[in-house]
């Protein structure tokens, strides 16, 4: 007398690719309507154009280092404290000042560009659009976002320019000027958000694995009522 095995099949790729196969109607609609959204979404988003400038911190311009607030000892030990060089850090931490900011939201009128009531809202704003970034070659990329490619510009220029105006008012640095600039920021010429392709791509990857999990889960549901 023979047994009759209970032993479940373990499905193999055509098993899999029959579900994908059955349920292609479903998964092609899903795919396609969430591109088709994402598409429109991405048109009715507000174009962001990106303003790029590139500056030399003193010492990596001249090869040693300042002596920033008038003092060889904090110089020297800034670095430790710091995680790099003093004269580098300094910069940075002007160019990310709160009075940097202000002053930049008052020179472009920012609180009526970004349509905030406070010079608070409108700093928050600023420093959202702006990335500031130290590259291993030991210069200072400034990225600044905005919906208008001249003002991009402007703006990541004012950055490096009222680094020296800070430094009259403070006398920080003997540096004269703070830095050195390698590239000044130019009107963008294309917009760099939203990114429609890389959009797309993605949201297709997305909706087309999500519709194969749903299409796989209800098969195994169906398979399980019978």
């Amino acid at each position: 007398m023979s047994e009759i095995s209970n032993e479940t099949k373990e499905p193999t790729l055509l098993d899999y690719w029959n579900i994908i196969y059955k349920y292609k109607t479903f998964i092609i609609s899903v795919t396609t309507i969430a591109c088709i959204l994402t598409l429109i979404i991405s048109l009715l988003m507000p174009k962001i154009y990106t303003a790029t400038t590139v500056v030399l911190p003193p010492e990596a311009e001249k090869g040693g280092k300042l002596s920033f607030l008038g003092s060889s000892f904090l110089s020297s030990s800034l670095p430790d404290l710091m995680g790099g060089d003093a004269n580098t850090n300094m910069v940075l931490a002007m160019l990310k000042s709160k009075r940097m900011a202000e002053d930049v939201v008052n020179k472009f009128n920012l609180i009526e560009i970004y349509k905030v009531k406070t010079i608070g809202t409108a700093i928050a704003s600023l420093q959202k659009n702006t990335n500031i970034l130290l590259t291993k070659e030991k210069a200072i990329t400034l990225n600044v976002d905005s919906p208008l490619p001249q003002l991009s510009s402007d703006i990541a220029n004012f950055y490096i320019n009222n680094l020296d105006l800070m430094n009259s008012d403070l006398s920080i640095t003997s540096a004269k000027p703070v830095v050195r600039v390698l590239d000044r920021a130019y009107p963008p010429e294309k917009k760099s958000k939203p990114n429609i392709s890389s959009n797309l791509t993605m949201t297709f990857f997305i909706a087309f694995i999500i519709s194969v999990l749903i299409a796989f889960i209800r098969d195994y549901i169906k398979g399980k009522g019978k």
